[in-house]
């Protein structure tokens, strides 16, 4: 950061610090105390010494923006930023969109930071300017910089579990279908087997007939769906809302992936897929994200 990037100003505590060596000033000249005038000018080089440290604490710091940052509703954006200085400078705060860090010291070596932030909805994240800060040494001055990285971030819509309507039942006018035989939990396959019910399977898919008998907990399995259940659109999921409806394409595009099923999303007209994996996967979440948005 270049000497026109940085703002200093003395803080509360350095004003007082100030006001106090003045009041010693007057009170030495007054009574002709080369003792009291001493510390007065004492505490006045040191006033000065302190903001020259604190001003260069901050000068010839670099910083730079990592790449483009997903997230889910609900949860919080990792954005990196690396640091880079020729010269240790130490006590550095950092601040952006109500996210805090604090750094002891940063050496020469580049150094990542990941600040997380946290967003109410779906879509771009908006984000303020990073705002560096340090009172190094003694706190008498605030040094600061308003640092705009062009960061990215978007959220996505947070998986939820719902049912998806039949290809052949999703049309426009599917919303009567979802009063009646138009729900179905498409993307299942058919009923294959039971099986012991392991940590994370969804209630949905509980045998509770089963689970009445005594018999345990017995989790439905399905065999592998065919390929027109696996194309996922907004006309298929089952939802009050968009919103609502994003999210259980974010749950198949999560299950799908996680069970090595390839599958294809559709939106706004442009399919992705048919794949599986996480990469792919990350391909799905950024289109529920951007859904909507403005290009």
């Amino acid at each position: 950061m270049s000497q026109r990037a940085l703002f200093i100003l003395p803080t509360r505590f350095g004003v007082m610090f100030a006001v106090t060596a003045l009041a010693i000033y007057i009170l030495g000249t007054n009574y002709q105390n080369n003792l009291v005038l001493l510390l007065a000018y004492g505490m006045a080089s040191l006033l000065v010494a302190s903001m020259w440290l604190t001003h260069r604490n901050l000068q010839g710091l670099e910083l730079l923006g990592g790449p483009l940052a997903l997230g889910e509703v609900g949860g919080s954006v990792p954005l990196t930023i690396t640091l880079t200085r020729t010269q240790p400078c130490r006590a550095l705060d950092l601040t952006l969109s109500g996210c805090q860090l604090h750094l002891p010291l940063v050496d020469e070596a580049p150094q990542t930071l990941t600040l997380a932030v946290n967003g109410p909805r779906r879509g771009r994240l908006l984000l303020s300017r990073l705002r560096v800060e340090s009172r190094y040494p003694l706190g008498l001055f605030r040094c600061w910089s308003l640092v705009d990285l062009q960061l990215e971030a978007w959220l996505a819509p947070a998986p939820r579990h719902g049912v998806l309507r039949d290809s052949s039942d999703s049309s426009d006018n599917g919303q009567q279908a979802e009063q009646g035989r138009g729900e179905v939990a498409a993307g299942m396959g058919d009923f294959a087997m039971l099986r012991p019910h392991q940590p994370g399977d969804p209630l949905g898919r509980i045998a509770w007939k089963q689970l009445a008998q005594g018999r345990g907990m017995l989790v439905k399995a399905f065999s592998e769906p065919r390929h027109e259940q696996t194309r996922l659109s907004l006309q298929r999921a089952v939802g009050a809302d968009l919103e609502q409806r994003l999210a259980v394409l974010a749950w198949w595009s999560a299950d799908y992936a996680k069970r090595g099923v390839p599958f294809t999303l559709e939106l706004s007209g442009t399919a992705l897929g048919p794949d599986t994996g996480p990469s792919f996967l990350q391909r799905c979440r950024m289109a529920l994200a951007r859904y909507g948005a403005p290009p």
